[in-house]
């Protein structure tokens, strides 16, 4: 099974919704250890052609030029933080992500 890859197929995608839903019914006997690890750690923000991409419920693009400052980000992330598919995790794979992007070092705004 390849979840932790950055090129989700539609297997992938339905794996991953399979694994969540049985997480919430408390009904995972039938997946390994190994898969709910991979589904945990699962990368869902990546950038993709001049977008950044989140792939949680479904999927969420946001084009670079509209993140490309740390104003812009920050602006972004209060504004994800009000979408209830959205957890802490994904906001730190977001500003990863988007840091990695343009090549910023973490204390570049201080």
């Amino acid at each position: 099974m390849k979840i932790l890859n950055n090129n989700h197929s539609q297997k992938d995608a339905r794996t991953h919704r399979q694994i969540k839903d049985a997480i919430a019914r408390g009904d995972i006997k039938s997946y390994t250890f190994d898969d709910i690890l991979a589904y945990k750690e699962k990368r869902v923000v990546t950038i993709e052609g001049n977008c950044v991409v989140l792939r949680i419920t479904y999927e969420y693009q946001i084009e670079l030029n509209r993140i490309n400052s740390h104003k812009k980000l920050i602006e972004w992330v209060r504004h994800l933080c009000t979408k209830p598919w959205v957890d802490g995790q994904v906001i730190k794979q977001l500003i990863d992500v988007v840091y990695k992007h343009f090549g910023w070092r973490r204390n570049t705004f201080l």
